[in-house]
């Protein structure tokens, strides 16, 4: 029989690594006898990534280590025209006398980019549109329209060096034949790469409709950036030079030269132009822009270089602007949650000017909670406590009263922005509704026991009559627990569960990450039970 995958692992990403191949159910690294450039070219073609690196022509196995387990394929000899490695000539399945330090290793590239890339745009003629496909294990999947937006897009097109998203459309249905991925990811619109962004798939379930997602990227590449902000419309201003981006540096900076930069990134009308405080270690090209407001390209602008020697000395601040945004709604949240356990959870910052500042907690109530998770899409608040933030010198916004009906918290009216009135002034910290958790309970210590997952401010438990090695390795990792551990389905009396099933994939770590039935109140037979290889206290 055919291998079912083939994959890439403990590389940098899926386009590197120790090759291993799915024979039968069973993962089998691959013996480097006879192994050249040509196997490695079809590999990297399978997986979707550029051709072998120059530096890794020849198999090297001492890169990514040495594999375990069986091996179950060796003396692979292509020609180079084969789509799939299993399609070059090789023994019978299951005959090796290699060790496994002969393990096959490759890395290969993107041509493109000179990037690895899991992520491509499939159209039948264009190269910077189309439908938006994701690779896991060595397989080719779409990703889901109604969990896509265009901060994802627009790190997409960036990474592809296509420029910006344009536009996000239902990219068809496939007919059910085809790969989907229920994966969504929550981008600010400024990271480099799609695996920067906080990936979320639990409880998703099945794409609606099976409609995919579809981008259109501009296809120019940026001259001009805007980094560090809560979107690509929003953010620190960077230009792009010999290849290097760089800082402008410049005193005089106004709202007349902001709006160049938010009509060149097509982002709207000028909000806010601001200078920051000077960074140290940064690049400066420009120490002054003389714009009259009208120009299309920030480069028409009267401005003046900075010699590299004045760097060092220069002790202006770096300049900054907020546009409009250019689709106002499905712009980027203005505020974050840190200092707790995923995205929905932890004490509130709100971005001010370049700024991330806290919110006092004074005259704090559930409807300012409510909007926070709203534009987080973290569902609804399930409650909100005060947390005291010592030193007193950071930025406050104060005063904060919203209604509960916004969907965003600059909606929101508030009294002031300012320095903290105590040493020991109070933030706010919340729990939305999407924030998961999980442990396990009834066991002699908190390792082992019936798994339970933290939803919509509850607990509940999991009905899988069967979990993978991966998926208890995964919640065991998470908790602490070691890095496996055995399953079991045990007879319940009918309690209800959160999930059905989880499964999680190769490369998922964390249990959001993983793949599920859809979130909802389940009667179920069979409870899951986990014992972990590391014991903890009870």
């Amino acid at each position: 029989g055919e291998p079912e995958e083939v994959k890439l692992v403990d590389g940098k990403n899926e386009c590197e690594g120790r090759l291993m191949v799915r024979h039968r159910g069973q993962w089998s690294t691959v013996c480097s006898y006879f192994w050249g450039a040509t196997e490695a070219t079809v590999v990297c073609k399978q997986l979707g990534c550029g051709g072998p690196h120059e530096d890794d022509l020849e198999a090297k196995a001492s890169s990514f280590g040495a594999g375990s387990g069986k091996i179950l394929l060796s003396q692979v000899r292509c020609f180079g025209k084969e789509s799939t490695i299993w399609e070059c000539n090789h023994p019978m399945w299951g005959i090796s006398h290699c060790g496994h330090k002969d393990d096959v290793g490759v890395t290969c590239k993107d041509k493109r980019t000179g990037l690895s890339s899991d992520f491509r745009l499939v159209s039948d003629s264009q190269r910077c549109s189309g439908r938006v496909e994701m690779m896991f294990e060595g397989k080719w999947g779409a990703l889901c329209h109604s969990h896509w937006d265009l901060q994802a897009a627009n790190v997409l097109c960036r990474h592809l060096q296509c420029g910006t998203a344009v536009s996000i459309s239902d990219g068809g249905n496939l007919g059910g034949k085809d790969l989907i991925w229920t994966d969504r990811f929550h981008c600010k619109g400024t990271e480099s790469n799609l695996r920067e962004c906080t990936n979320s798939v639990l409880g998703n379930g099945m794409c609606p409709d099976q409609a995919t997602a579809k981008v259109t990227c501009s296809g120019t590449t940026e001259s001009l950036r805007l980094v560090d902000g809560t979107s690509h419309c929003d953010g620190t201003l960077e230009v792009l030079q010999n290849d290097i981006w760089g800082r402008v540096a410049d005193h005089e900076w106004d709202i007349k030269d902001a709006q160049v930069v938010c009509r060149q990134l097509q982002c709207g009308e000028v909000i806010d132009s601001f200078t920051l405080k000077r960074t140290e270690d940064r690049i400066v090209h420009w120490d002054r822009v003389l714009c009259t407001g009208s120009e299309r390209d920030l480069n028409e602008c009267s401005k003046t270089q900075l010699k590299s020697s004045d760097v060092s000395t220069d002790a202006r601040g770096d300049v900054g602007v907020t546009c409009s945004d250019h689709l106002t709604s499905t712009e980027s949240p203005s505020v974050q949650l840190v200092d707790g356990h995923g995205r929905c959870a932890g004490t509130v910052q709100v971005h001010h000017q370049g700024e991330w500042a806290w919110i006092s907690s004074d005259s704090w109530t559930l409807a300012n909670a409510d909007v926070i998770c709203r534009e987080l899409r973290c569902g609804h608040a399930i409650n909100a406590t005060p947390v005291v933030k010592t030193g007193g010198g950071d930025l406050w916004l104060k005063g904060l009263r919203c209604a509960g009906h916004e969907s965003k918290l600059r909606e929101c009216p508030s009294s002031s922005w300012g320095p903290a009135d105590s040493e020991d002034q109070e933030a706010a910290k919340i729990v939305c509704s999407d924030f998961t958790d999980l442990r396990l309970v009834g066991g002699a210590n908190r390792c082992e026991g019936r798994l339970e997952i933290y939803y919509n401010g509850s607990w509940g438990s999991v009905c899988d009559k069967e979990m993978t090695p991966h998926t208890v390795s995964v919640l065991c990792g998470q908790l602490g627990c070691g890095s496996g551990g055995l399953y079991q389905g045990v007879t319940s009396d009918d309690a209800p569960s959160w999930l059905e099933f989880i499964n999680c994939r190769s490369r998922d770590r964390s249990l959001s990450e993983c793949p599920s039935s859809p979130w909802g109140r389940n009667m179920c037979s069979a409870r899951a039970h986990i014992q972990c290889t590391r014991e903890g206290s009870a």
